[in-house]
């Protein structure tokens, strides 16, 4: 009779503590997503039907109207015959109207985006790393390619939004070991649009393949690259048979699209995206965990592989079909994963390894803080972390300080550009000024970060 009274007390004890530990758990992860929401709102703009938009609306509204296929646009210049997204589209416009349509699907994608995203980031790291690194993605200007034309997660719908949700999805579902659903969304990517699914599809395929045979297949593609555009411009029976580009073709192309020749990239363009490839060859090295560096390799196998596909047509010889495949935009994939799985990997080194502060330092600058230069402070970081067991503990100490002293100046940075942006605010009419003043702010990215993290912190302490 004593042991039943005891057994009922430890029980009363017991069932309040679960509960309180269940609503606890539900009332973080409601703040994590209000904060992710939040923050996202500050970050970005809904353009509706603005830049490439307009001719994705356009091409699904000439499903529902036949007439307008005979526009020169739709019948040579338009991408809409390797894409099923302007049938799809037009469905959407047909039942609510294209404005409600634009905006529905552009939601649909962007959270099932950033949802995928947070998979990823929960499958490989704990749930409070993975929040930060879905929340620091969200806010960060992924861009990639040249002259700024490009980023992941755009403010506006096309049929890269869709093939960008569905490619992490795949990814994700292959990471949540369930390699066969992960092929539905990556075979519905292509179907959507081919070259920004071909990333996610390559990385699958070197996942499912043995690390040997992945490289070895990266590099047969390479070489069988090269050597077709080696062929094409010395042989002029397979310049015909491999649609070589005129040369009056090839310079109306440059002069309306330089963003598409590697080889008229400026110095910065390349810094941009050497960066995906030096942050994730630091998050192998600085992260001890398998899964990650066989990831990390993938994306950086990829990226490679497209931009040497790109530099062949520019370079060697300008095949049709290489140029118009634009594979540099294969280093989207690159750019993301580097911002999703970096907060992760700075949690993990800037307190307690060699010269982890002023690493992790150089890391965060390098995406948050454009008037340095991002390529010199993540080399500068991949640098210092490979020789950081050969530094003395003078050394390490100077480094610590060192970043101690950038953080300060950041800081004393942030709060400058603060006072003037108070004392002089833009009103561009669109928003309450009291908020373009906020967005003004945490619009230069450092100031964004640094809240998000502290929130974060708060957050994760209830």
């Amino acid at each position: 009779m004593v042991m039943g009274e005891s057994e009922q007390i430890v029980e009363r004890r017991v069932v309040p503590a679960a509960d309180n530990l269940m609503l606890r758990t539900y009332l973080r992860m409601s703040a994590y997503l209000l904060m992710l929401v939040v923050f996202w709102g500050l970050a970005h703009r809904y353009i509706e039907l603005g830049f490439d938009a307009q001719l994705y609306a356009f091409q699904a509204i000439a499903k529902l109207y036949p007439g307008l296929a005979n526009d020169l646009f739709l019948q040579n210049a338009s991408q809409d015959k390797f894409s099923v997204f302007s049938s799809i589209f037009a469905q959407f416009i047909a039942a609510f109207g294209l404005p409600r349509a634009a905006l529905g699907l552009s939601i649909l994608f962007t959270v099932g985006f950033y949802l995928a995203a947070l998979d990823i980031a929960r499958t490989l790291f704990d749930r409070d790393k993975a929040w930060l690194a879905a929340g620091i993605a969200a806010v960060i200007v992924g861009n990639y390619g040249a002259y700024a034309v490009f980023h992941y997660s755009e403010d506006f719908l096309t049929a890269r939004s869709a093939a960008e949700f569905l490619v992490v999805t795949a990814i994700a579902c292959h990471l949540r070991g369930a390699p066969k659903f992960a092929i539905l969304p990556a075979i519905t990517a292509l179907a959507v649009h081919p070259i920004m699914a071909f990333p996610g599809f390559l990385t699958l395929a070197y996942l499912w393949l043995s690390p040997r045979k992945g490289l070895g297949a990266a590099l047969f593609g390479i070489a069988a690259c090269l050597s077709l555009a080696v062929l094409a411009r010395y042989i002029p029976a397979a310049a015909r048979a491999a649609g070589v580009m005129d040369g009056d073709w090839l310079y109306i192309v440059q002069e309306r699209s330089q963003f598409l020749f590697p080889n008229l990239w400026t110095f910065a363009d390349w810094e941009l995206n050497f960066r995906p490839f030096v942050c994730l060859t630091f998050i192998a090295l600085a992260l001890p965990d398998r899964r990650i560096q066989r990831l990390c390799t993938a994306f950086v196998l990829v990226g490679v592989l497209g931009l040497a596909t790109s530099l062949i047509a520019a370079l060697v010889c300008p095949i049709a079909i290489f140029v118009q495949a634009q594979t540099w935009r294969w280093l989207w994939l690159p750019a993301l994963m580097s911002v999703l799985l970096l907060p992760p990997t700075i949690l993990n080194i800037w307190r307690y390894q060699p010269c982890g502060l002023i690493c992790s330092t150089l890391m965060a600058l390098a995406w948050t803080f454009p008037a340095l230069d991002s390529l010199l402070c993540s080399s500068g970081a991949l640098f210092l972390w490979m020789i950081r067991n050969r530094l003395g503990t003078r050394e390490q100490r100077l480094l610590q300080w060192l970043a101690i002293a950038i953080i300060l100046i950041i800081g004393i940075w942030a709060i400058g550009n603060l006072w003037t942006i108070v004392k002089a605010p833009f009103d561009t009419g669109r928003d309450p000024l009291i908020l373009q003043t906020v967005k003004n702010f945490l619009g230069l990215q450092v100031p964004m970060v640094a809240l998000i993290w502290l929130i974060w912190d708060r957050i994760r302490r209830l």
